[in-house]
């Protein structure tokens, strides 16, 4: 058998590949990171929509049963399908928050969470900026225009944050000033989504 054939030839990883390969981990922990992240977002909106589209139709129940929670020897029951949680969530959100428009909520977490599960660029800034626009404005439309008629969720079709900021506004402004705020609103959100909208209102 030949020497050479013996002889055990040493290769050394050039820095270039090895540089490289941390690199490919580092982007694939970060990758991992953004899935399970969009994920949970995703399941935390799931669960925050059923609450919400439950509790319009059973809130008056679980008004009730959270009222009871506070008690020492109740024992409550909820109709909501997502339990005492979801009762409780739904409360804050709906009733004690924008109304109707609080559906707005989980449609911003899932598609959020959607995008980091698809690795996909956020890109929030404009999607974020029309949501809040339209989830204050809904509230605050509904608020203005229905008040605290019917009590529908204890406060009203445009919760509390609707009514009071419709309040605030009239109060300050007057109901002409606070309408002329929300038509101004609208008009922004409607250039926001699409720039050729005063053309649409034009025709």
């Amino acid at each position: 058998m030949s020497k050479s054939s013996k002889n055990k030839k040493y290769t050394s990883t050039p820095r270039g590949e090895q540089q490289s390969a941390n690199e490919v981990e580092t982007l694939s922990t970060a990758d991992n990171i953004r899935l399970v992240a969009g994920f949970v977002l995703m399941l935390i909106g799931a669960f925050i929509l059923c609450s919400i589209l439950s509790y319009f139709f059973y809130w008056k129940s679980d008004m009730s049963a959270i009222a009871e929670m506070d008690s020492p020897v109740g024992d409550p029951e909820f109709n909501n399908v997502c339990g005492s949680t979801g009762a409780r969530v739904a409360a804050a959100l709906v009733g004690g928050g924008f109304g109707l428009f609080a559906l707005i909520v989980p449609f911003i977490l899932v598609i959020t969470g959607w995008r980091l599960f698809r690795c996909q660029p956020l890109r929030l800034h404009r999607f974020a900026l029309i949501l809040l626009l339209i989830l204050v404005l809904g509230s605050l439309t509904i608020g203005y225009l229905f008040g605290c008629n019917w009590s529908v969720f204890g406060s009203g079709l445009g919760g509390e944050y609707g009514i009071a900021l419709s309040n605030m506004l009239e109060g300050s402004i007057g109901s002409i000033g606070t309408l002329l705020v929300i038509v101004a609103g609208w008009i922004l959100t409607g250039l926001l989504i699409n720039r050729n909208f005063l053309q649409i209102v034009d025709n």
